[in-house]
């Protein structure tokens, strides 16, 4: 729950089909570095992957990370 940072840029997630909750108890997150972090499947499930994470945290992202997924159910912090 201390987190306040993390980098994910080198995470191989190309086999990963559940990123739900992913962030759950991360409230002291300030930085989340995702650039090279892809969501591969078309069935991944990313339902509430960035709840509980502040909306002042700064995410660095690809817009190709989410093009796969059919089922958006995420609240983005910053939205």
């Amino acid at each position: 729950r201390r987190l306040t940072s993390i980098d994910l840029s080198s995470f191989d997630t190309s086999k990963v089909i559940n990123f739900g909750c992913m962030f759950l108890g991360c409230l002291n997150l300030a930085h989340l570095n995702m650039c090279s972090f892809t969501v591969q499947k078309s069935f991944a499930n990313v339902t509430s992957m960035f709840d509980s994470v502040p909306s002042s945290v700064n995410i660095k992202i690809k817009q190709e990370t989410y093009n796969n997924i059919t089922n958006f159910n995420i609240k983005w912090p910053n939205a």
